[in-house]
């Protein structure tokens, strides 16, 4: 896991993201079990919720990374239009790890759509 998580780890950030955020999740996903790894990606593989996903009636924060290989953005943004009550947010030159890369851009997102729910 620790060769996996150092090829794959600076792959989810951006280039210019923190170098010490990306050396502790490399380190972070080294610690897991390839079992565990295995099962998180079973279920992210199989887990299959399309059809439901317009049911959601809860308003909805939407955020997607421009650089994001394991959540793109146009499926982020299909999302969104599927969701009645959602919003949809596209921070650029970011990747996966958005709340490490880019965190002062999405507290700021976040802050503002609780912010509107009151």
């Amino acid at each position: 896991m620790k060769e996996v998580a150092q090829y794959n780890v600076p792959l989810m950030f951006s280039e210019d993201a923190n170098q010490e955020y990306i050396t502790r999740s490399i380190e972070a996903m080294g610690k897991i079990s390839t079992n565990e790894y295995r099962l998180a990606l079973e279920c992210l593989t199989t887990f299959n919720r399309r059809t439901e996903i317009s049911f959601i009636e809860q308003p909805c924060c939407l955020i997607a990374a421009s650089q994001d290989q394991a959540a793109p953005a146009r499926t982020m943004k299909k999302m969104s239009e599927k969701i009645k009550n959602s919003s949809y947010h596209l921070i650029n030159n970011c990747g996966h790890m958005m709340q490490l890369d880019k965190p002062e851009q999405i507290n700021t997102i976040i802050r503002a759509f609780l912010k509107g729910l009151t």
